[in-house]
């Protein structure tokens, strides 16, 4: 089987750090297909006083105190990743002469690759990044671009890719073999191999199956 993967905002970092944050991932395949899709399986929680997303809405010229629900626009994106072709779906932050940017805000030390990875999956050439060390001040902003993020985290970048491919690769040998219809749960064994848990109950991920075979027809 010649895997196509559809992946969320936050995938690419989930497999590239084994799932450090802990947090649960379903992929289920779409059936007739040969595409596997990769999912965070967790509420959006909305708080609209949480630092970063005040952040946010500071350098897009929007009001700190609006109640309102905010709209929200995703990019995506086709890519390759080793020997997989990928399509990613990610929340944009903001846009820039069409183009999508990354807002952060965080204490340096912690930005890391995971940032990095975040606008790999974005499609942000630049990341625009506010310095936070304790509380919620922001004491400076800096634009960041993809290619020095690249430059100063070549060597973690390199091992995070490795990684990933190996994931992948885990995972569509699991995928082949399986003969369950509906939602896996993913997890890394502590040699950092990934396994899939099948999961009951209808899928999270997909329509019924019904629709599914509608929609595919």
């Amino acid at each position: 089987m010649k895997l196509f993967l559809w992946f969320g905002g936050s995938t690419l970092s989930m497999l590239a750090d084994e799932n450090e944050s802990g947090k649960k991932y379903l992929v289920t395949n779409i059936p007739g297909t040969s595409v596997g899709l990769i999912a965070k399986d967790d509420e959006y929680d909305l708080n609209l006083a949480e630092p970063g997303f005040q952040f946010e809405r500071v350098v897009t010229g929007k009001r700190i105190d609006a109640r309102d629900e905010p709209a929200f626009t995703e990019h995506l994106q086709l890519m390759q990743v080793g020997p997989f072709k990928v399509l990613f779906i990610a929340e944009t932050d903001a846009l820039k002469d069409g183009e999508p940017v990354e807002v952060a805000c965080s204490n340096p030390y912690y930005l890391g690759i995971k940032k990095c990875l975040q606008c790999v999956s974005s499609g942000s050439p630049v990341l625009c990044h506010g310095t936070k060390y304790r509380g919620s001040t922001i004491t400076s902003i800096t634009m960041k671009s993809l290619s020095a993020m690249y430059e100063s985290n070549s060597e973690q970048l390199r091992k995070a890719q490795k990684q990933v491919v190996s994931a992948l690769e885990d995972l569509k040998e699991q995928l082949e073999d399986s003969t369950h219809s509906g939602d896996s749960k993913i997890s890394f064994s502590y040699t950092g191999k990934i396994n899939i848990h099948d999961q009951r109950g209808p899928s999270k991920l997909l329509p019924s199956l019904d629709v599914v075979k509608e929609l595919l027809a």
